[in-house]
């Protein structure tokens, strides 16, 4: 979850609506994201997953020029790369699964209304 900058304007008021409106589908799970799938090993909830980075690791990540320069990897160690960065256990022959909660938690994370208008403020984001 970003900043509002203005809580009190009208699109500060509507990007907080739109959030509250996608943590209550969250856990409501009226969405088709997977939130029913069980997992064969122990995986940390979705909202465990997309909780915001401490800001010294989202500096270290950006200083370090991810996700455009990752080591040279083979797929694999490049899975397992990512799940470690986002928290997510990867267990021996359940890869499968861990990539699955991470494509989860990205379904979530694009579809969120509230970031999908912070990428389109200008100054904040890609458009």
């Amino acid at each position: 979850v970003g900043r509002v900058e203005r809580p009190e304007s009208k699109e500060g008021a509507a990007k907080i609506d739109a959030w509250i409106e996608s943590v209550n589908a969250l856990h409501e799970g009226d969405d088709k994201s997977g939130a029913q799938f069980v997992y064969s090993k122990n995986m940390p909830d979705i909202e465990t997953v997309m909780r915001e980075f401490d800001p010294e690791v989202e500096e270290a990540l950006r200083n370090s020029g991810f996700p455009d320069n990752l080591p040279d990897m083979d797929l694999k160690s490049t899975i397992k790369y990512m799940c470690a960065i986002l928290d997510i256990p990867v267990y021996e022959g359940y890869m499968n699964e861990s990539l699955h909660l991470m494509f989860t938690a990205y379904m979530h994370l694009k579809n969120n209304p509230y970031l999908r208008a912070e990428a389109t403020t200008p100054g904040k984001g890609k458009g």
